[in-house]
């Protein structure tokens, strides 16, 4: 089979597992020695974001200090991957993270708000898998990763 023939080989399978909803990591899961296997994972969660101060300084004037009270929300993204041996893979990831703004306060003023805070991240991610313990039909393996990206507020 040919490089090209593997790599489509190997993202069509990927696909197919996170298509009918099963966990993600199972198609890292699925390693051999039969060389790379690319993968693709979808992913999704809850945003927990703290509550946001700001201090505003003028020139003669006293600071004025805001907070913002922001709700949770969700988060969605994708990664594209591959696995370069039984224990090592790499992958890129695309985040979107939304927030909403509920309420905005002053020293002067209490307000409902109204808004949001909207993130994008990209992230490249390095993972290390151990090996993992089997339990009748379920596998377990546990594994460490690193990332480095980038947030951009939208």
């Amino acid at each position: 089979m040919t490089i090209l023939g593997r790599i489509l080989q190997g993202v069509f399978t990927s696909l197919s597992i996170a298509a009918f909803g099963l966990a993600a990591p199972a198609a890292a899961q699925t390693k051999s020695d039969r060389g790379l296997q690319f993968y693709a994972e979808a992913r999704g969660g809850f945003s927990f974001m703290s509550d946001q101060t700001f201090r505003f300084a003028r020139a003669g004037l006293s600071d004025a200090t805001t907070k913002a009270k922001v709700g949770s929300s969700w988060m969605a993204g994708a990664a594209l991957g591959v696995n370069l041996n039984n224990a090592f893979r790499v992958e890129a990831e695309y985040l979107y993270r939304r927030n909403t703004l509920k309420n905005v306060s002053t020293p002067a003023l209490s307000a409902p708000g109204s808004g949001d805070f909207n993130s994008v991240f990209i992230m490249g991610n390095a993972y290390y898998d151990f090996e993992g313990w089997k339990f009748s039909s379920v596998q377990v393996r546990p594994f460490i990763g690193l990332g480095l990206g980038v947030a951009q507020e939208i």
